[in-house]
């Protein structure tokens, strides 16, 4: 695939934005409507398949209403044509308990976002969403089961060095 035009990726870009705006202010309320209905959802070491599934998972989230998050995404590399698209970004998540404002440290995880969009009646959906964590919080805690130990990611600062 070749590089996309501006017009193509600021579609994306608006579909990933209303994604995530919807699982950070309404717990994912109306997450499987950015889905096709056969989509595969993966959190680091889970994956689901279908709105059935989807749905639950967004459900997990909705069940923890005192929890605060933020998504931040950036960095959207998008490639495709008129039918079909891969995006990559980049997301830092926030999460802590109870109302605002939170006191934290950094961010509980930080991954790579891994799309597959296609146009359906004129409509974009995720045919595949994958979400790879790269950095995780020591105390890394997550309002859905992603299928991750954070035990077992490697957390410990290696000392820096000069050379």
């Amino acid at each position: 695939m070749s590089a996309t035009d501006p017009r193509l990726a600021a579609e994306i870009a608006g579909r990933v934005h209303a994604l995530w705006y919807d699982i950070d202010h309404h717990a994912g309320r109306d997450a499987t409507a950015f889905f096709t209905p056969d989509a595969r959802l993966t959190f680091d070491r889970r994956t689901m398949t279908g709105h059935t599934q989807i749905r639950a998972a967004y459900d997990e989230i909705a069940t923890d209403a005192e929890r605060i998050s933020r998504h931040l995404s950036g960095n959207l590399h998008v490639v495709g044509n008129d039918e079909e698209v891969t995006a990559t970004s980049v997301v830092q998540y926030y999460s802590a308990p109870g109302p605002p404002p939170a006191v934290v440290s950094g961010p509980v995880m930080v991954g790579d976002v891994r799309d597959r969009w296609c146009r359906i009646d004129g409509t974009w959906l995720l045919a595949e969403r994958s979400v790879i964590f790269l950095f995780v919080a020591p105390d890394a805690a997550f309002p859905v089961d992603t299928g991750t130990d954070p035990t077992s990611h490697p957390t410990t600062p290696r000392p820096h060095t000069a050379r």
